[in-house]
């Protein structure tokens, strides 16, 4: 996990928000997408301390909102409007080829208000492919795509689930 550095053009300072994580395992041969910051740039959401704690912050690092899932998380997204951020969370396994490396899977989709007023609320079931992109399609619909344990996997799905709001 490396730290996340915010450069403050007016202030002409850096700001050093600790630790964070795009994903829970080194996710460099897949290369995911992410961006952390809210639509309007007022915070941003990333995952830190093990990957249990999803953190909101603002890009000075004064106001912290730190919400415990309990679970290994990463590809923490804000929501259009700001109001929510979803994110994923993974149960680690031994791969099928290569049992010395772990296969991410177990994965469930997840939104919790930006407020940090409520608990997590799950919007998917738990599957046992990995997930390692999400997007909100609009304020009210997130979506992901899913990876398979086997070789050579041939078929990304694109998949979708409804935000209760």
């Amino acid at each position: 996990m490396a730290d996340l550095w915010i450069y403050d053009f007016e202030q002409k300072r850096w700001t050093n928000l600790g630790a964070a994580s795009i994903g829970p395992d080194d996710w460099g041969y897949i290369q995911p997408t992410w961006n952390p910051w809210f639509s309007d740039g007022s915070r941003l959401a990333y995952f830190t301390h093990d990957h249990e704690v999803l953190s909101i912050v603002g890009p000075d690092g004064v106001l912290r909102e730190d919400i415990n899932v309990d679970r290994t998380g990463g590809l923490a997204l804000p929501s259009p409007d700001g109001q929510f951020v979803a994110y994923v969370t993974f149960e680690p396994r031994p791969m099928k080829s290569r049992p010395d490396l772990q296969f991410w899977g177990g994965t469930r989709v997840w939104v919790v208000p930006a407020n940090g007023s409520a608990e997590p609320t799950p919007v998917t079931n738990t599957n046992l492919d990995e997930i390692y992109d999400l997007r909100w399609l609009d304020d009210h619909t997130v979506i992901f795509d899913r990876v398979a344990d086997v070789d050579f996997y041939k078929q990304a799905r694109v998949w979708k689930a409804q935000v209760p709001r």
